[in-house]
């Protein structure tokens, strides 16, 4: 039996039948062989088809893979370049926080900072840190909407 056989038979091609015909010098013995090797072909064309569409899936996979990872690089490169105006937005942050800690503190330090904090550039900074798992997630403080799981 050749390779396909079983698969043949599982569509109710009457396989024995067909040999036997192929035995007898008849001509319909013959067109059986010939419809009989012309499946044959069908499925090995399409058993060839299919492993060709397996494996490009699995290298298409692959790409994906290699994709997110280019794409994850991409941007923590770019969250970790910020602009000039975003660096002097956080310095101006934090050289607030130490003087509103520090022991001459003052409430303009802490407006001062707060109002960073609302800033567009600082928001979609903090945002897209908070994505890519680079920064501490805020705790909730119990009010609805705050903090992230």
């Amino acid at each position: 039996m050749r390779r396909f056989d079983a698969a043949i038979k599982a569509l109710g091609v009457p396989i024995v039948e067909l040999e036997h015909e192929w035995d007898s010098a008849q001509p319909q013995g013959l067109r059986a062989k010939q419809e009989y090797d012309a499946l044959v072909e069908q499925f090995e064309s399409a058993i060839h088809a299919l492993e060709q569409y397996e494996r490009h899936e699995a290298e298409l996979e692959q790409l994906r893979v290699q994709l997110a990872g280019c794409t994850v690089r991409a941007s923590i490169k770019a969250w970790t370049e910020p602009s000039l105006s975003l660096l002097v937005k956080l310095g101006s942050v934090i050289i607030h926080v130490q003087e509103y800690l520090g022991p001459d503190g003052h409430p303009l330090d802490r407006m001062a900072f707060e109002n960073a904090a609302k800033d567009p550039d600082v928001k979609a900074w903090l945002e897209e840190g908070t994505d890519l798992a680079l920064l501490p997630v805020k705790r909730d403080d119990g009010k609805p909407g705050k903090g992230k799981p």
